[in-house]
């Protein structure tokens, strides 16, 4: 029997229904697996008036069976109370995988599976707050690579990278910003000193010892900063990323009150207005030192993304990179929106609002790995970013 990798909460989770805060039943593209659209054409819908069976529900959505949402973007099947009518009608046999699955996510590799939880649920949010560091049930300790070091080949091997890398998030010599700094750095490094990909278990070693982590600490906290130059970059992210969002009418009652703010900003950093921008500078500070109170959470969130998402089965070191430049774009993006937040109230946002805030940037940057190649390629120079890119989006 393959043994099984998964945080320590994960059995702890159970879907919280009507009382949840931010459902996943709305504003969100739901797919339907090829089984359950099968089994939906023999199935009368709730309301057999306006339909005859559940599968005229299904609409294409970029290639994807997806259920058609009501023009308040809620799905037809979610009641008023919040609770799904499939599962009252016809138990959660009727519901697609999707449903059945969300939030957890399952990895299955050679000699393990890795399960775990995602961000775009708000009660796996919570289970970040409140602890100090995350800790996994298994065999391995993915926060303790040494573990497996000897068998350390191929897939293996990229799992001790990931596992590095949230070593790395976890040293708390650095701010949350410098430590995503550090583990790029370092994957460019393994990148660049291994072109061919052939890391031994001995090469693996220098990245663990305290020599190197000593030198990448003082290399990074050297590094000069723009904050306000890299305040419009994360500004501009945060717009491009909303845009389609925005168009198709999602998350409105979230999005757009930001959205405004993040249009003001735009103008005024433009503009190099003298007394708006000691404004500015003064909510940055502000958002650093009050950020400093929830270090721990924000901490566990990165971590908790990539054991999930770092490296998936069949990725190289190249999907590697790619995956954790997405993760520090959600990450700057959401750094963003809480200081759009700040910005517009005059007050750090209370942990509910960051929760809320987290959710949704989780979800409208719930790509997969073909979608993420396509958005970096279009966006940037070169999909895979130079370190000095980095530093001025996480300045």
């Amino acid at each position: 029997m393959k043994r099984i990798i998964q945080p320590d909460y994960y059995e702890a989770f159970h879907c919280i229904g009507g009382d949840c805060p931010f459902t996943c039943c709305q504003e969100w593209k739901i797919s339907v697996d090829a089984s359950t659209k099968k089994k939906w054409h023999h199935v009368n819908a709730p309301d057999a008036n306006a339909y005859i069976c559940l599968s005229d529900f299904i609409e294409k959505k970029d290639d994807t069976d997806v259920i058609r949402l009501l023009p308040n973007m809620r799905c037809p099947f979610l009641e008023d109370s919040d609770l799904c009518r499939l599962v009252l009608d016809h138990g959660e046999e009727m519901l697609s995988e999707t449903c059945h699955i969300f939030p957890r996510e399952e990895h299955v590799y050679q000699d393990h599976t890795e399960k775990s939880l995602v961000a775009c649920c708000p009660v796996v949010v919570d289970f970040w707050k409140d602890r100090k560091q995350i800790s996994f049930d298994g065999d391995v300790d993915p926060l303790n690579p040494l573990h497996f070091l000897k068998e350390a080949k191929g897939e293996t091997m990229l799992l001790l990278i990931r596992d590095l890398v949230m070593n790395i998030l976890y040293d708390e010599r650095y701010t949350t910003e410098e430590a995503l700094l550090s583990a790029f750095y370092t994957l460019l490094d393994i990148r660049d000193s291994f072109p061919s990909g052939a890391l031994k278990g001995k090469d693996f070693l220098q990245y663990m010892s305290m020599e190197y982590s000593d030198r990448l600490y003082a290399a990074i906290s050297s590094m000069e900063k723009s904050p306000l130059e890299s305040l419009k970059e994360r500004n501009e992210l945060f717009l491009d990323m909303t845009e389609n969002y925005r168009q198709e009418g999602r998350y409105k009652k979230l999005l757009e009150p930001l959205c405004e703010v993040a249009e003001k900003l735009e103008d005024l950093l433009e503009e190099e207005k003298s007394r708006e921008i000691h404004r500015i500078k003064a909510l940055m500070e502000a958002l650093a030192e009050a950020k400093k109170q929830q270090d721990d959470f924000f901490r566990n969130y990165l971590v908790a993304e990539i054991f999930t998402s770092l490296h998936i089965p069949g990725s190289n070191l190249y999907d590697l990179l790619m995956q954790f430049e997405w993760l520090m774009m959600e990450y700057a993006i959401l750094m963003q929106s809480i200081f759009l937040d700040l910005y517009h109230s005059g007050v750090f946002p209370p942990y509910e609002r960051i929760r809320e805030l987290l959710v949704l940037i989780a979800r409208m940057t719930g790509y997969d790995e073909a979608d993420i190649e396509e958005y970096l390629e279009n966006s940037f120079e070169s999909p895979i970013w130079p370190l000095g890119y980095a530093q001025f989006l996480l300045s």
